[in-house]
């Protein structure tokens, strides 16, 4: 015998031998109820610049039976893989996680979100839109000193100059970050233009080899330049 019902609850079964007193069974089955999850997505931010700090926003919301559900762990994947989330390891309170997405490249980023400890919970996508990135800025450099000997202490030097895309004209107060190549150090890997716009870089190296010297403006990674210099032998 088979028995069904449609809402959660107890439910007396009774079996008896027809013309036969006493032959009576009483048996109490329950249904529970069934745990129904749903994974829902709300795409807050999108459309932003691509290569920025702050990124396109999606809200993923989970329930159970229409009743948010917390503290459950979530997973994130992008393609292409060059797009990064961040979010929060798990579901808040109101069942819901915040995902911060980013992009290097213009273009559309899915973005792919699983509840990892519910594997009857499918998982959802979510494509966003990242445009071609506004410049305002521009880098020019110059190479001060070249060559200098490996280990010795003397840096190589470089001045960068940031411009205005807009009327040329130099721009203090811009923040730059700087990284080399090989086994070359740099002593301050950040740093902002001055008054003239400009910033000297001092690179170090104890080996004796070429590098390239990359700097970017912060508010648009972008927008960077790259010189080539080299360190002799003593």
């Amino acid at each position: 015998m088979y028995l069904t019902r449609n809402t959660p609850g107890q439910v007396l079964v009774s079996a008896s031998v027809v013309g036969t007193a006493g032959a009576t069974n009483n048996t109490f089955l329950v249904f529970s109820e069934v745990a129904v999850f749903n994974l829902t997505s709300n795409t807050q931010v999108n459309y932003q610049p691509a290569g920025g700090a702050t990124g396109n926003v999606i809200v993923f919301t989970l329930t159970r039976n229409g009743v948010p559900v917390a503290n459950e762990r979530m997973s994130f994947s992008t393609i292409p893989a060059s797009a990064s989330v961040s979010a929060d390891a798990a579901t808040g309170p109101n069942g819901s996680v915040t995902a911060y997405v980013t992009s290097p490249y213009a273009g559309e980023v899915e973005v792919t979100a699983v509840v990892d400890n519910q594997p009857s919970v499918q998982p959802i996508h979510v494509i966003v839109t990242f445009t071609e990135p506004v410049r305002l800025y521009f880098i020019a450099n110059e190479v001060v000193t070249d060559h200098a000997r490996a280990g010795s202490g003397t840096p190589n030097q470089v001045r960068f100059t940031v411009y205005s895309l807009d009327n040329f004209t130099p721009q203090p107060g811009i923040v730059m970050d700087f990284s080399v190549t090989g086994s070359a150090q740099l002593p301050a890997s950040t740093g902002t233009t001055g008054a003239d716009g400009t910033i000297l870089v001092n690179v170090l190296n104890n080996v004796a080899q070429p590098v390239t010297l990359t700097a970017r403006i912060r508010s648009e990674p972008l927008t960077d330049s790259h010189v080539d210099l080299n360190f002799s032998l003593l």
